[in-house]
């Protein structure tokens, strides 16, 4: 099965100063880097009751704004494999959002003298105010492609 591309439907920003309001999407994960889903596994519509580590502006998902969101927390909570069982569109969206949060966590402070980061203005980037050191989250790509002619497949070793 070949599915889409998040990006048909994702604008890449990035911000920690804009908010969150009503019709956000809130992508909210914990340390384990699991899901928060409601009772009817859907996102949430709020960040209340939630001990919140921080939330990070990450684009436009489907016209509205996306949050990744790291909060505490154990309840209600869903491995991605587990949301990729009943919601693809859900999960590669939220395997864009768990990176994202990754990275986040991984570069709040600078790797070089220990200064705490803050986003660049014009890239997807943390910069150390201290050292100037850039921290660009790590991008790991990979292809599969598949040589298809009607049904068939080609083969080879």
């Amino acid at each position: 099965m070949i599915e889409k591309s998040i990006y048909e439907n994702y604008q890449i920003d990035f911000s920690d100063s804009i908010k969150p309001e009503d019709d956000d999407f809130l992508f909210i994960f914990n340390e384990n880097r699991e899901l928060y889903l409601d009772s009817e596994k859907q996102l949430p519509k709020s960040l209340d009751n939630f001990d919140i580590n921080f939330c990070l502006f990450i684009g436009i998902y489907n016209g509205r704004k996306a949050f990744v969101v790291n909060v505490e927390g154990e309840d209600s909570f869903y491995p991605l494999y587990e949301v990729y069982e009943f919601n693809h569109d859900l999960y590669h969206i939220a395997g864009k959002a768990v990176l994202v949060n990754d990275w986040y966590i991984s570069h709040q402070f600078c790797g070089r003298c220990g200064t705490k980061t803050v986003l660049d203005e014009k890239d997807m980037m943390l910069k150390c105010p201290e050292c100037g050191q850039n921290h660009y989250p790590r991008i790991a790509p990979a292809i599969i492609v598949a040589i298809r002619k009607d049904d068939e497949l080609l083969m080879n070793r």
